[in-house]
């Protein structure tokens, strides 16, 4: 146990260059930079600890911020008496209370709240401009959730969500460990009673009974969202820009966005001879007209499609691969491979076609960047909305808006000839495309038009 010795009665503000640091248990130091912010704006809160002959004990971190971040030349310290620096160490270090969960919710909360009243404080205020400047940075709630230990804003959400909606024993049993802050969000959203039973149960039972009422409460979203669509589609008039059909015909538009077979699923429509069935699809859309034809593929047949494509895409030549990455979570698919969290998107431009891409009139920011050919490089994990999986090959529209920004106008016409339920569809309305989506599936041609319907933006209609 850490003791005082009698010199301790008084702080003291000693030279950094005479405290000598040996060897610490502690290797990570962690973010400094915050620390170091901390200490410029409130001070040193709390001292370190050396012994009488000048050994650091403890207090690595405030030591270091202080002299190489903050290049001060004295910090204030107690002198202790420990048996050895390791025990100090361990004192200062592990036998303390860490923040429970729901305290740490209070302190995020204080801290959004200090934030927001800080911006409408004097400009010329240092301390106000640097909050200012780091809120510029990152977002306030983020801020937060870092500066209260939670590492990211989601967990924040889920445990702020248990100390709003959950129970006091479910708050208890988030706060004591018992259950993790996810399954504490996840089980707040039941019942009373029910969550009382549930909380009795064992850690396995209960970690059960939050999956089952999470698959229940997606169960009940998504089949209100469905019935959103279809009444939607219900409501639909003559009058749109947008068709869906199953006539297989060629279009004559400014972009083909291709999302065909190519072998990864085991559905019923892959071609048995993928060849031949690329070839025969890329010779009949070459008459298309189109400025671009993107042409989602698979790592697996990379360089045979692009055989493909450039012996049978007539009057177009290569110009890029983009890169789609895919949600990440997935295992691998074999041990043999690494895990492929990415698909190739394979791009074709009209011979003599000068078309720009990156053009000054239009607005680049947030999913729609134009920094680099990876396309949507956020990859997409909440299954739900306009993303709410209704097709085993489905894209995120987020993918489907990056390309149509990209390589088309506003007023132009989008045709996706394998659309699905068309992610493409939805992304071309919002952005003032016509579209023409084109699947040889009633039953997801009927989906895509709710889907459209739902979460597409509709125009005045004009003449394909």
């Amino acid at each position: 146990m850490i003791r005082p010795t009698k010199a301790s009665s008084m702080l003291k503000e000693l030279k950094i260059a005479d405290i000598k640091v040996g060897s610490r248990h502690r290797k990570d130091m962690g973010d400094l930079a915050s620390l170091a912010d901390s200490i410029r704006q409130q001070g040193l809160l709390q001292p370190i600890g050396v012994t009488e002959k000048m050994e650091l004990v403890f207090g690595e971190r405030r030591l270091r911020a202080s002299k190489e971040l903050l290049k001060k030349k004295t910090i204030l310290a107690r002198i202790v008496n420990v048996k050895s620096i390791i025990a100090g160490e361990y004192d200062e270090n592990e036998v303390r209370k860490d923040f429970t969960p729901s305290e740490r919710v209070a302190i995020a909360t204080a801290i959004q709240r200090q934030i927001g009243n800080r911006r409408g404080q004097r400009t010329d205020n240092p301390l106000v401009q640097k909050v200012a400047q780091v809120v510029r940075g990152k977002k306030t709630r983020d801020l937060a959730a870092d500066k209260a230990g939670f590492g990211n804003h989601e967990t924040y959400r889920q445990a702020a969500k248990v100390v709003q909606n959950g129970t006091t024993k479910l708050i208890q049993s988030m706060d004591e460990g018992r259950i993790s802050i996810s399954a504490a969000s996840i089980l707040a959203d039941a019942d009373s009673d029910e969550l009382d039973a549930i909380l009795n149960l064992d850690e396995k039972a209960i970690l059960q009974a939050a999956k089952e009422i999470r698959q229940r409460k997606t169960s009940i979203r998504n089949h209100l969202q469905i019935a959103g669509e279809k009444k939607s589609r219900a409501k639909l008039n003559g009058k749109r820009t947008w068709t869906i059909t199953g006539d297989q015909k060629v279009i004559q538009c400014q972009l083909v966005i291709a999302d065909p077979p190519y072998g990864i699923s085991k559905e019923r429509w892959e071609p048995k001879d993928i060849e031949a069935f690329t070839r025969q699809w890329c010779q009949k859309w070459s008459s298309c007209g189109a400025d671009f034809i993107a042409i989602f593929w698979s790592q697996e047949r990379l360089w045979e499609g692009r055989r493909w494509f450039d012996e049978s895409l007539a009057g177009y030549e290569f110009q890029q691969m983009l890169i789609w990455h895919l949600n990440n979570n997935g295992a691998p698919k074999s041990r043999r491979w690494l895990k492929q969290a990415w698909e190739p998107i394979f791009l074709y431009r009209k011979l003599k076609s000068n078309r720009s891409i990156i053009s000054k009139n239009k607005s680049w920011s947030t999913h729609l960047h134009n920094l680099d050919c990876h396309v949507a490089p956020i990859p997409q994990t909440v299954y739900s909305g306009s993303d709410l999986k209704q097709h085993p090959c489905q894209k995120p529209v987020s993918v489907m808006s990056w390309l149509i920004h990209a390589l088309s106008e506003p007023g132009e016409l989008v045709v996706s000839p394998f659309c699905g339920v068309a992610p493409c569809g939805i992304a071309a309305t919002r952005l003032d495309r016509r579209y023409h989506g084109i699947d040889t599936n009633a039953k997801y041609r009927r989906i895509a038009e709710g889907r459209i319907a739902e979460y597409g933006h509709h125009l005045t209609a004009t003449k394909d």
